[in-house]
């Protein structure tokens, strides 16, 4: 895949707020540290606060777009302060204070990087406390290869979804992107902890919009009651990113080959073990917009006229040589979004009488186009800058799935 075809989603993902502390505590759980389940101590807030045997683990966390020489400050301050809080009331302090950092390295200024140095040094000569800073894509990639970030679609968009929703997630146990809650061991210990009282990033918005429509006049409460921060979300670019990357997806099952690439379609000979030859034509969309949102989805009039194009495409396919005129051919319409009309839905496996002993159709969307996508490793996700993530193609560093499953930071689909 050449510079000018490489594929990076629109929109972006941020971590940041509440939503990052509650993610950071249920991975600090999964790694057996335990959770204190208070966001203070002694009038003295923390955003993730850790306990040992031999003492505490102060977690400061941000998502900001920036780290600035004044972030670094308060950090500094609120570890000391809380250190003498801790040590009053339970005999013990701190042992280490990690900065977490949900930040491309390029968000730091030259002083906060300069205050930093400064700040560990002076942690562990004056209190003796371990300063450790986990940051950029260190930080994503172990909160991806832990299973406890995952991601979800809703409409037609991708956010990030917590470990108490039902999500695409990676699974450590089995090395491979499944749909599902995180751990049931790690979810048991993280409903014990003040963070799973907050409702998911989803139905929080969910919620918000409702509170919104029902007090726009009277505005009685106060709109802070809502903690997480509003997110674009991402999408597609373009049919073409999306036709990219099916196509480099097709490439990774050894006995498939891509036969003909159209502007919305790519036509794909499977042979079997046995040399049986089968013609799947894939149709693509990611559908029609609404008049009066940014939503799009998939009507039954799109639908019909997805099949409609696949028929007349599968009559000059079969006419220019490229389908034998005797072969069957399975139509898949396929659409990231999850987004569809029930009826839509019912109507995929429907074929005109005349056509049932030539055509099969099926559809591929939403969540199992995206796992797939994920699990074959020709989508990753980096930082592009700052404090935002996104989804990329074939030919960008970012964090994949790799040959035996694991999750590395590589440029390639796993099969590259």
């Amino acid at each position: 895949m050449s510079v000018s075809q490489r594929v990076e989603m629109e929109g972006a993902l941020r971590l940041e707020g509440v939503f990052l502390e509650s993610i950071f505590a249920a991975y600090a759980i999964s790694k057996g540290l335990q959770v204190v389940p208070r966001p203070e101590t002694e009038g003295q807030q923390h955003d993730v606060l850790l306990e040992g045997y031999n003492g505490f683990i102060h977690c400061e966390c941000t998502g900001l777009a920036e780290i600035t020489g004044k972030k670094i400050e308060r950090f500094y301050n609120d570890t000391m302060m809380l250190h003498d809080k801790l040590l009053r009331k339970y005999n013990k302090g701190l042992v280490e204070a990690w900065f977490v950092a949900a930040t491309h390295d390029e968000a730091w200024t030259s002083e906060a990087s300069e205050e930093f140095q400064k700040v560990k040094k002076l942690l562990k000569e004056r209190l003796n406390i371990d300063t450790r800073l986990i940051s950029s894509s260190e930080l994503l990639l172990e909160l991806l290869r832990s299973g406890i970030l995952g991601v979800r679609l809703v409409k037609d968009r991708i956010y990030w979804a917590s470990p108490e929703d039902v999500a695409i997630r990676y699974n450590p146990a089995k090395k491979e992107f499944t749909y599902d809650h995180c751990d049931k061991s790690v979810l048991d210990r993280f409903k014990e902890t003040h963070f799973s009282l907050l409702p998911s990033y989803y139905w929080d918005s969910y919620y918000k919009s409702i509170f919104e429509e029902a007090v726009k006049d009277k505005m009685e409460l106060p709109l802070s009651v809502f903690t997480y921060y509003d997110s674009e979300g991402l999408r597609w670019r373009s049919l073409a990113d999306l036709i990219d990357c099916y196509e480099s997806y097709l490439k990774s099952f050894r006995r498939a080959y891509v036969l003909e690439k159209g502007r919305d379609f790519i036509l794909v000979l499977w042979e079997s073990r046995r040399k049986n030859e089968y013609y799947w034509l894939h149709i693509f969309t990611l559908g029609d917009q609404k008049s009066t949102t940014e939503t799009k989805y998939i009507s039954s009039t799109l639908l019909s006229e997805l099949k409609g194009r696949a028929y007349l495409l599968t009559e000059d396919l079969k006419t220019s040589g490229k389908i034998p005129k005797e072969a069957s051919v399975s139509i898949n319409i396929v659409s990231p979004t999850q987004y569809w009309s029930l009826q839509a839905w019912g109507m995929v496996p429907e074929v005109p009488a005349s056509l049932k002993e030539e055509i099969r159709a099926y559809h591929m969307a939403g969540n199992e186009l995206l796992q797939d996508l994920l699990s074959m490793g020709v989508l990753g996700f980096r930082f592009r800058s700052k404090n935002e993530v996104t989804l990329v193609g074939p030919g960008i560093e970012a964090i994949r799935r790799a040959e035996a499953g694991e999750l590395q930071i590589r440029d390639k689909p796993w099969y590259g």
